[in-house]
């Protein structure tokens, strides 16, 4: 989908089988869901979404307990209501869109309320309608306006469904929902032709045609599934529900001419395979006829992990009279084994999660072009637990989300703090999945938007090319990556080389902050200007504590400050040393560091302590990101 004005794309945060309740009475996991609700709401208020759209399932119950509804409102009346316009037009006839419900109106245009972002949601086969009147869950939501329920049905014999028609700019959205049906009884309505979708009436190739359905897509027996050549041919995408397994990439069905996206579930509610898979929700943007689906992790979810034993594969004896015991210890060493697994990789999806700061004590709405937005990132420790079986790739695979991260939220570039390697001389391995990583996501097209204003031959002179990598006419650098060394990368041997020498001089990052002296250090800082923002950026690589320690003391240390005017720089310093006192010499004091920098990243200490804190006799900010 082409970059278009965003008053012409519909933004759109699509979820389906959330189970509110599901395991609601157990001690430990009784919250997840509402958990994981809440994280997809936080995300469309985020994202900005025009509204968000769920393909059934919402509560795991017909009837939900008490607890899990008052729940489920508080959220959508915290994430939901607010002064957000509402930015796209209604164009199709309320009245017959919602008559099944008591309210036949959408809650956004009810002057009574402040809906800032509407909730649009067919039901699923756990909360389907029933019982008297034929309500369900969403019945009840609906009439306390708290969402816009569709895609009722009550005939058993024939199924018409007309769209929900938006526009939003120059692009028409027709929105049909069909909420969950016995899978044997649609397919013979689908068989026989009683099932149809009605169409605008005029300019119909001008609309971009969604359906929501949530029934079987994986054929069980001949007629409880729903197969896909039986929805009409002029569909665009397809949200399907049910099915738990997260395939939220658009999958191309070449004989109907659309397209399936299928996010899966927000918890896992069943022992099997599909609920192994990592699970997301979508945001959908939709321009004209074009449209992409950008997938967007779920971090509150329990990972579930599944692993098949087989007893004859193992050297374990049948025939052994201690058989039983030696069968319950291999099984028992096999769940720790998975259970340490899911611990490492919840462990670094957190990690991730707070390696994003946003510079400055209050950052006011401004202009992209006056807004420097970089990653920070520190001890990344590649190759940490290389020879671990299960461990292995950690730190490459923690490495990857990082770059990812950098590439989605469209960073200027990166800025690493240290220790991008746990040896000094990593293994041929670890080296090669980090340059790998470092073509695959920092090299394109994207355009640099910041001018470099320092002299780079000096900036640089320890490097074998004293230039950026950026500014090379050879190398078409997208993301830019700033590092210092930390120590356990720090140079040594012949040279006085380390691997950010090796990194760099293969055009694939720009080293500084390495020092020579032991005698005298001094910085000068990288100069750089977006708009109308200007940024020093200082950087000094790990040197052993005592010895700078004692440079301090001595005064043999300069920030040579630009001699430009100084009070218009934000001045930031990367530092990689110890900032916990272990003993009188083996630390650096934030006293010591100069008062007119505004932000220093402080490496090494692996404690997260990201939040920037306020040096009051210093007068700058001090963050501290968290080690892999």
């Amino acid at each position: 989908m082409p970059e278009e004005s965003s008053e012409d794309v519909f933004k759109i945060i699509v979820a389906t089988d959330i189970h509110l309740g599901y395991g609601e009475k157990d001690v430990i996991r009784g919250n997840d869901s509402l958990v994981t609700f809440e994280e997809i709401l936080e995300n469309a208020k985020k994202h900005e979404a025009d509204f968000i759209l769920l393909g059934g399932d919402l509560f795991h119950e017909n009837k939900p307990p008490r607890r899990i509804m008052h729940g489920c409102i508080s959220l959508l009346r915290k994430f939901c209501f607010g002064d957000k316009p509402i930015l796209f037009e209604y164009l199709s006839d309320q009245s017959a869109d919602f008559k099944h419900c008591q309210f036949p109106t959408l809650n956004y245009e009810d002057t009574n309320l402040n809906v800032s972002i509407p909730v649009f949601s067919i039901h699923g086969n756990h909360d389907d309608p029933s019982g008297q009147g034929n309500l369900c869950s969403l019945d009840l939501l609906h009439s306390a306006g708290l969402m816009n329920y569709f895609g009722k049905t009550t005939s058993l014999e024939k199924i018409e469904m007309s769209p929900l028609l938006m526009q939003k700019g120059s692009t028409k959205l027709a929105l049909y929902g069909l909420g969950s049906v016995r899978d044997e009884r649609l397919h013979r309505l689908f068989v026989h032709k009683n099932v149809t979708m009605l169409r605008p009436k005029e300019n119909q190739e001008d609309w971009f045609n969604v359906f929501v359905i949530h029934q079987n897509r994986a054929k069980h027996s001949t007629t409880s599934y729903i197969p896909e050549q039986f929805l009409d041919d002029f569909l665009d995408l397809v949200i399907w529900g049910h099915e738990h397994e997260c395939r939220l990439e658009p999958e191309w069905n070449s004989s109907q001419n659309f397209f399936v996206s299928q996010p899966g579930s927000s918890v896992a509610t069943s022992l099997s395979e599909g609920e192994t898979v990592k699970k997301h929700i979508g945001l959908l943007q939709i321009k004209g006829k074009n449209f992409k689906i950008t997938k967007i992790p779920l971090t509150t979810v329990r990972q579930f992990y599944m692993e098949n034993v087989v007893l004859s594969e193992t050297e374990l004896d049948p025939n052994d009279l201690d058989i039983g015991k030696k069968v319950e210890a291999y099984c028992s060493e096999k769940v720790e084994a998975i259970l340490q697994k899911a611990v490492d990789r919840e462990l670094c999806e957190a990690l991730l999660l707070q390696r994003h700061i946003v510079i400055g004590v209050t950052m006011p709405e401004e202009s992209s072009e006056d807004v420097f937005k970089i990653i920070v990132a520190t001890d990344i420790h590649l190759g940490y637990g290389e020879k671990d079986v299960i461990r292995g790739n950690d730190s490459l695979v923690t490495f990857e989300e990082i770059l990812e991260n950098a590439k989605k939220h469209e960073a200027d570039f990166i800025l690493l703090g240290g220790d991008l390697f746990h040896e000094n001389k990593p293994p041929r391995r670890i080296m090669h999945g980090c340059i790998s990583l470092l073509r695959k996501f920092c090299f394109g097209d994207k355009p640099i938007l910041f001018e470099y204003l320092s002299d780079q031959s000096a900036d640089f002179k320890h490097c074998q090319f004293p230039t950026l990598n950026y500014e090379d006419t050879n190398l078409n650098v997208s993301i830019p990556v700033f590092s210092i060394h930390g120590n356990h990368d720090d140079p040594s041997g012949q040279g006085n080389l380390c691997s950010l020498d090796l990194l760099h001089s293969a055009g694939l990052m720009n080293y500084f902050g390495k020092t020579t002296s032991l005698e005298k250090i001094e910085m000068s800082p990288l100069l750089m200007q977006k708009g109308s923002t200007k940024l020093a950026l200082y950087g000094l690589g790990s040197v052993r504590d005592e010895r700078l320690h004692r440079l301090f003391v001595h005064k043999k240390r300069n920030n040579a400050e630009t001699k430009r005017k100084q009070e218009d720089w934000f001045n930031v310093f990367v530092i990689h040393q110890n900032r916990a006192k272990h003993s009188t010499t083996s630390y650096i004091p934030e006293q010591f560091l100069d008062d007119f920098l505004d932000l220093v990243i402080w490496g090494h200490e692996h404690e997260c302590r990201l939040e920037p804190e306020w040096n009051s006799s210093q007068n700058f900010f001090v963050s501290q990101p968290v080690a892999v």
